[in-house]
C-alpha cells in the first residue's frame, strides 16, 4: 500500500516565483564573511531550522519574524541534499544536559567521533530498530522564494526508503530523468519549485515528508540560482563535534530521537 499523502486532494502545485530575494541581495558574500567569522564556518547551525513534524502534528513550523508559523506543505527550491549519520550512545531523555552525538558523519560514509571512521565497516552501522544507536538521514537545504538564506530540515530514516512512491529518493531519481516534461538531460533539483508534505506512513505511527515536483523555473530565475547553489556548497561546513549546540536535528537536549523514539519503532523497508 502507498503512503497516503496528507494534502487537500486536487491542491494546486506551487506557483512559479515572479522574483527571487537572492536577486537583489549579496548572498554569496554574506556566506563568505559568516564562514570567516565562525569558527565552526558556515554551517547549519547559521540557517533556520524546522524539525520534522512529530506523530500527532500534520504541519511543518516554519520560522518567522513573528514566530513559527504552521505550514502544511513547504513550497521550495532545493538548493542542496545531502546523506548524514549520528549515533547517540544514550537512550533519549528529556530531562539530560544538551549533549552532542558519540559520532557523527556529514556525508554517510566517513564518520567523526567514537567510535568513528568508515561507516560500513562500523558495528553500529546495520543497527535497526528502536535501540539502534547509529541512525542514518537525509539533511536538505532549500529556499523559501523570499528569502536569502536557505533553510535547513533533517530526514528521519523512515522518510529515506526508495520503496516509498514520493520519498525524496525516488524524487531526485526522477529529476534526473526529466521529471514529468522528460527535460532532455535531466533536470536538476534546484531547477523546479517542489512541494514537501506529509504523508502517513505505511506502518507504524508517524508521517514520512513527501515530494512532489512543481513547475521549472523560468531560464532568468535559473540564472540566479544556479549560482547562488554553487556559491551556498562552496561556502557550507559543518559544526566540530565539541559543539554542544553541534546538532541541529535535536530536540532540547540535543538528541534527534525520543525514547528510543515511537517515530522509529518501524522502518518503512529498505533505504
Amino acid at each position: 500500500m502507498a503512503e497516503r499523502l496528507l494534502v487537500e486532494k486536487g491542491s494546486n502545485l506551487p506557483a512559479v516565483p515572479t522574483t527571487l530575494a537572492i536577486a537583489s541581495a549579496d548572498a554569496a558574500g554574506t556566506m563568505e564573511k559568516m564562514r570567516d567569522a565562525s569558527p565552526d564556518g558556515f554551517t547549519m547551525l547559521n540557517l533556520d531550522t524546522i524539525t520534522f513534524p512529530t506523530a500527532d502534528s500534520l504541519t511543518f513550523n516554519v520560522p518567522t519574524a513573528e514566530g513559527l508559523e504552521p505550514h502544511r506543505v513547504l513550497d521550495v527550491i532545493l538548493v542542496h541534499q545531502h546523506p548524514a549519520r549520528k549515533r547517540y550512545k544514550e537512550a533519549y531523555d528529556p530531562t539530560a544536559q544538551p549533549a552532542p552525538p558519540t559520532c557523527v558523519s556529514y556525508d554517510g560514509v566517513y564518520g567523526y567521533g567514537e567510535p568513528g571512521g568508515v561507516c560500513v565497516q562500523c558495528p553500529f552501522f546495520m543497527q535497526r530498530g528502536p535501540d539502534a544507536e547509529c541512525r542514518p538521514y537525509r539533511w536538505l537545504y532549500f529556499l523559501f522564494p523570499e528569502n536569502v538564506f536557505p533553510t535547513f530540515l533533517s530526514l528521519p530514516r523512515t522518510s529515506l526508503s526508495r520503496k516509498l512512491i514520493h520519498g525524496i529518493s525516488k524524487y531526485i531519481v526522477d529529476l534526473a530523468k526529466g521529471g514529468r516534461a522528460h527535460i532532455k538531460g535531466g533536470l536538476w533539483r534546484w531547477e523546479v519549485m517542489t512541494r514537501i508534505g506529509l504523508a502517513d506512513r505505511v506502518r507504524g505511527i508517524g508521517k514520512v515528508a513527501s515530494f512532489t515536483e512543481g513547475p521549472r523555473l523560468p531560464e532568468s530565475l535559473r540564472a540566479v540560482v544556479e549560482p547562488y547553489v554553487k556559491d551556498f556548497r562552496a561556502n557550507l561546513t559543518f559544526p566540530q563535534m565539541n559543539d554542544v549546540g553541534s546538532d541541529p536535528t535535536g530536540g532540547s537536549n540535543g538528541a534527534s530521537y525520543g525514547p528510543r523514539d515511537e517515530a522509529f519503532e518501524e522502518d518503512e523497508g529498505e533505504l
